[in-house]
């Protein structure tokens, strides 16, 4: 083999036609592809290189519609998101607290939450559950999951924050 014909199987190792550089048919130069093969067969050998191409192009397309397609869908959700104020569970915590205003009270949760949006209800739900487990309120409810869910009640145990109960302790030791 002379040094050009070598020139010319490199460049056809990495030709755009596979892109991964001789791993798929066995190169043949041009002119040696239409000595050995039939018209037809040359077309054929052209149209599974262009399908072979187009199934990568395709599965991008694809991924990139179902990308756009979820961007479409989640954008308003986070633009509604971002307008909302931060969460705050202490200002939520005293809300509550400030709801049930004396010590042993108890109200339904449903009647704090009346009238808000969910969201703004499983902030409340959020802090209401900190609320127990820091024994600031207690939450009672009905015997059985169904029934519990309506019933859901408040009683306050302290008007004082957690934090400031804690340090309380920590200063009379």
């Amino acid at each position: 083999m002379c040094a050009g014909e070598q020139d010319v199987l490199s460049e056809e190792e990495f030709s755009p036609e596979d892109p991964a550089g001789g791993g798929g048919a066995q190169h043949i130069s041009p002119d040696a592809e239409a000595e050995e093969l039939s018209y037809e067969d040359l077309v054929k050998l052209r149209v599974e290189q262009l399908v072979a191409h187009s199934r990568g192009y395709t599965q991008e397309t694809a991924l990139s519609r179902r990308v756009k397609d979820w961007e479409d869908q989640i954008g308003p959700e986070l633009l509604l998101q971002e307008q909302r104020p931060p969460f705050s569970i202490h200002e939520y915590g005293d809300r509550i607290t400030a709801a049930l205003s004396s010590v042993g009270r108890r109200r339904m949760f449903s009647s704090i939450v009346q009238g808000q949006d969910t969201m703004e209800v499983c902030k409340f739900l959020l802090a209401s559950l900190q609320l127990a487990n820091d024994y600031t309120v207690e939450v009672q409810s009905s015997a059985g999951l169904e029934e519990s869910l309506d019933t859901m009640s408040l009683t306050l145990i302290s008007t004082l924050r957690a934090t400031d109960r804690f340090q309380n302790l920590q200063g009379s030791s």
